[in-house]
């Protein structure tokens, strides 16, 4: 049996993280938003790039049914106060490695 007891050693710069309750920076903290694009009804999101990336689901899923897939997404320009931006991205079903479809452009504003 070996009579030396195990050596622990800290870790220098790293300190336990302080718990607070309730966590502000956790989404699921956070007031959700209220966003909304023409054709679809307005969902609640965290921000607008989520929103947006919701509406582009559901353009696929409306257009190519259950398959319906989103490719490239980006956001093309933006507000300057943040509250609208112009999306585009490519929508349709997965064949391999490729989505074959077509491009959207669409507007997402926050209510």
């Amino acid at each position: 049996m070996n009579s030396r007891a195990p050596q622990w050693t800290r870790t220098a710069g790293i300190e336990p993280r302080e718990t607070t309750s309730p966590r502000e920076n956790e989404p699921s903290n956070r007031p959700m938003k209220r966003f909304a694009t023409s054709g679809h009804r307005a969902v609640n999101a965290d921000g607008i790039r989520s929103a947006a990336e919701m509406f582009a689901d559901r353009k696929a899923r409306r257009d190519f049914g259950s398959r319906g897939h989103v490719g490239a997404f980006r956001i093309d320009s933006e507000r300057v106060d943040g509250k609208c931006v112009e999306v585009s991205a490519l929508i349709g079903a997965r064949s391999g490695n490729t989505t074959t479809g077509h491009n959207v452009i669409f507007s997402v504003f926050e209510l």
